[in-house]
C-alpha cells in the first residue's frame, strides 16, 4: 500500500491572509487617495518650444530676406545710374539728331537708348512690382524703386522714338519730291502717318505711367527741373496725338477728300493793328482734292477790292477815313467768326 503524503496546510490568519501567499482583498477605505499628476503640462510646454523654434526661424528668415534685399537694392542702384545715364546720353543725341533733321543718325541713337535701358531692365527683373512698392518706403532704396521706373520711362521713351524718326524721314523725302515739281497727296501722308503716331502715343502713354511712379526727391538736384519739365509737357504732346486720332475724319474732309475744295487766307499785317490781329494787306486762294494741292495763289488785297462795283456803307468809326467798305476792312468785328462771314460776303 502506498503511504499518503500529508499535504502542508498554510495557517489562516484573521483578515483573510495566509502566511506566504499574497492577500486576495484588502481594504483602502482608511488610505487616503493618491495625488495624480497631470499630463498637459509638458504638452503646453512641448508647444511653447515649438512655436519659439518657429518664430525664430522666421525671424532669422526675415533678417537673412531684408540683408538680400538690401544688397540687391544697392546692386540695382548702381545699375540704374550706370545703364541710365548711358540711355538718356543717347536720346539726348536722338534729340537733337531729330532737330538737325539727320533722321537716320536719331534712329541710330535711338536703338541705342533702346538697348541701354533694356539690359538695365534685365537686371532688375529680379524686383517684383510688390518688392519695387516696398523699397520704394525703405529709407536709402527708395532711389532704387524711382530708378527702375526711370528706366522704364526711358525705354518706352526710345520706343516711341523710332516710330516718329521713320515718320520723319519719309515727310522729309515727300518735301523733297514736292519740291521738285511731285504732286503729293497729303491723305496719303495723313494714312501713313497714322500708324506711326499711334505707335508713339502708346509708348508715351507708358513713359508717363512711369514718371508718375518716380518721387521727385530721389532724382538729383540738378536734374530735377529737367525732369519735372518733361513730366510737364508730356500730357500736352499726349493731348495732340490723341486730338489727331479722333479729328482725323476733319482733316481727310478739309484735304478734299470727299471732293474739291477752295480756301480763302487773309494774310494780316500786326504792325498796322485791327481787331482780329492786323490789317488784311494780301490774300491767298489753295485749291485742294484728294489731298492734292492743285493751285496756291497769293495777291494782294486791292485787286479784288477794287473790283467790287456795290457801295457798302462801313461802320461810323470807318467812315471817317473811307466811304466805303471792303474786304481789307472785313475784320472789324473782334469776334473771328463775324469777321471771316464779312469777308467771305466781300469776296
Amino acid at each position: 500500500m502506498k503511504q499518503e503524503i500529508p499535504r502542508f496546510t498554510r495557517p489562516v490568519f484573521p483578515g483573510g491572509i495566509s502566511l506566504g501567499v499574497p492577500p486576495t482583498s484588502q481594504t483602502f477605505e482608511n488610505q487616503p487617495p493618491k495625488r495624480e499628476v497631470s499630463r498637459e503640462i509638458p504638452v503646453q510646454l512641448n508647444v511653447l518650444r515649438y512655436r519659439m523654434l518657429w518664430m525664430a526661424l522666421l525671424l532669422l528668415f526675415v533678417g537673412f530676406s531684408g540683408w538680400l534685399l538690401f544688397q540687391k537694392g544697392k546692386a540695382l542702384q548702381a545699375s540704374v545710374l550706370r545703364q541710365g545715364e548711358g540711355g538718356y546720353g543717347a536720346l539726348l543725341e536722338a534729340a537733337g539728331h531729330m532737330k538737325r533733321q539727320d533722321h537716320e543718325k536719331a534712329m541710330v541713337s535711338f536703338e541705342q537708348a533702346s538697348s541701354f535701358f533694356t539690359a538695365a531692365s534685365e537686371e532688375t527683373a529680379f524686383f517684383t512690382e510688390t518688392m519695387i512698392q516696398g523699397m520704394a518706403m525703405v529709407p536709402g532704396l527708395s532711389r532704387a524703386a524711382s530708378g527702375k521706373h526711370v528706366i522704364e520711362a526711358g525705354k518706352h521713351f526710345s520706343e516711341a522714338g523710332k516710330p516718329l524718326a521713320i515718320l520723319a524721314e519719309g515727310l522729309m523725302s515727300s518735301k523733297d519730291a514736292y519740291a521738285q515739281g511731285e504732286k503729293i497727296s497729303l491723305i496719303q501722308l495723313l494714312y501713313q502717318s497714322k500708324e506711326p503716331l499711334r505707335e508713339a502715343r502708346i509708348s508715351l502713354e507708358r513713359a508717363e505711367e512711369s514718371l508718375r511712379a518716380v518721387a521727385i526727391d530721389d532724382i538729383p538736384e540738378e536734374k530735377r527741373d529737367q525732369f519735372l519739365a518733361v513730366r510737364k509737357n508730356l500730357p500736352l504732346v499726349l493731348s495732340l496725338l490723341v486730338g489727331f486720332e479722333k479729328n482725323e475724319f476733319l482733316l481727310e474732309e478739309l484735304l478734299g477728300g470727299n471732293g474739291p475744295r477752295t480756301y480763302l487766307f487773309l494774310l494780316q499785317n500786326n504792325h498796322e493793328l485791327r481787331a482780329t490781329g492786323g490789317f488784311i494787306g494780301s490774300y491767298a486762294l489753295v485749291d485742294v482734292s484728294q489731298g492734292v494741292i492743285r493751285r496756291f495763289f497769293v495777291d494782294g488785297i486791292f485787286n479784288p477790292d477794287g473790283q467790287l462795283k456795290e457801295n457798302i456803307v462801313p461802320p461810323k468809326p470807318i467812315q471817317k477815313i473811307s466811304a466805303g467798305w471792303s474786304v481789307h476792312d472785313s475784320n472789324w468785328f473782334p469776334d473771328f467768326p463775324t469777321s471771316a462771314e464779312k469777308a467771305i460776303f466781300f469776296y
